[in-house]
């Protein structure tokens, strides 16, 4: 790993991916910076930054085709989120950008959450 991680989240994508996000360390942006290593080659790579720095979130694949991180706590605020981003994921393709999801409406009802856990949905 590039960046010092304190208070991260993780999953594996493809069988060969893991993905690594976010920090309560603020050294260098890595609340914000996202890094995925390679199990077959041994290598990471930085992957698009999110567009908000969080720690203690969770982090979900879903059919091996997105990426969600969601809940947590903000860096640049210290209050519980309640956003939602997604990255769309191919392998060999790691260029996209986080989408900020809007919940509009449902914003007021989205539980804040810290260390909420992770899941697979596959």
């Amino acid at each position: 790993m590039k960046y010092p991680r304190h208070g991260h989240s993780c999953c594996a994508v493809m069988n060969r991916y893991i993905i690594v996000s976010g920090s309560r360390k603020e050294v260098n942006q890595a609340a914000n910076r996202v890094e995925l290593y390679d199990t077959q080659t041994d290598d990471w790579m930085e992957l698009n930054k999110m567009n908000e720095g969080r720690h203690y979130h969770s982090t979900a694949n879903l059919n091996n085709a997105w990426v969600y991180i969601f809940g947590g706590i903000q860096n640049s605020s210290k209050k519980y989120s309640a956003t939602i981003e997604r990255l769309r994921f191919t392998a060999g393709s790691f260029d996209t950008y986080w989408e900020k999801i809007s919940m509009s409406n449902l914003e007021a009802t989205i539980s804040q959450r810290q260390g909420a856990g992770m899941c697979q949905v596959s």
